[in-house]
């Protein structure tokens, strides 16, 4: 699922978070991070009787990103001497 599910489905991120018992700065580090995190979307899924549903597709592609980013962090990566 994605954060502007369930943003639309609560009608605002502090309700979201309460329905699941978080804080609601728990939507900013979704946001920060990309995704609703795995342990929220089950959360979601459980209190919505599934009107909401666990899909890992945003997770899976921030996820590939960071890593192609790692990739060409270390491709371009030159010790410096002495190391």
């Amino acid at each position: 699922m994605t954060i502007d599910q369930v943003i639309k489905y609560f009608g605002n991120h502090s309700r979201a978070c309460h329905a699941i018992g978080l804080p609601h700065q728990s939507y900013y580090n979704w946001v920060r991070q990309g995704y609703v995190s795995i342990n929220s979307q089950f959360a979601f899924e459980e209190v919505t009787n599934k009107k909401l549903k666990v899909d890992l597709k945003d997770y899976i592609e921030v996820m590939r990103e960071r890593y192609e980013e790692t990739k060409r962090d270390y491709a371009n990566f030159k010790p410096k001497k002495g190391q």
